[in-house]
């Protein structure tokens, strides 16, 4: 197991380095930095992610990221402190995204997601479940949230 809680300060100029063939679980939890290398990781079978973005300029490091956990069997997936409405994501798409996401589950959706939704729904091919949960929202902002998803 390797779990990676990586605080980095002021500047983002870090490159993270795995070469694990062993690997099964995987966690991150952390800004996105400026670099990726992940390598041999054919083993991994679950991992935890939990990023935010400091800044939009970042989103292919994120791709790389995502790119070097692509065999893995179970992903969650935690996205926060993101301005989407600020991103391009119009990068290059991870394999894993396009080709082995089957199931997406968002917990306490916000309005401001909404380009990350369209992001996965443009993208992944091959999925078959999206879960979306408004619990925290009051009436008008689920009101909003729906129209927005449909």
């Amino acid at each position: 197991m390797i779990k990676i809680l990586f605080f980095p300060d002021g500047d983002f100029n870090y490159v993270v380095v795995i070469n694990a063939p062993n690997l099964v679980y995987f966690r991150y939890d952390s800004v996105i930095v400026e670099g990726y290398s992940l390598s041999n990781m054919k083993s991994l079978e679950k991992a935890d992610i939990c990023i935010w973005f400091d800044s939009s300029k970042y989103e292919t490091s994120a791709t790389h990221l995502f790119q070097g956990i692509c065999n893995v069997r179970s992903l969650s997936l935690w996205i926060d402190k993101m301005n989407v409405a600020g991103t391009r994501w119009n990068m290059d798409v991870p394999s894993c995204l396009s080709f082995h996401l089957k199931e997406i589950e968002i917990l306490d959706y916000a309005t401001h997601m909404i380009e990350i939704v369209r992001y996965f729904l443009d993208n992944a091919m091959v999925l078959k479940k999206l879960m979306i949960r408004l619990d925290a929202m009051n009436g008008t902002h689920e009101s909003k949230a729906c129209n927005q998803l449909l």
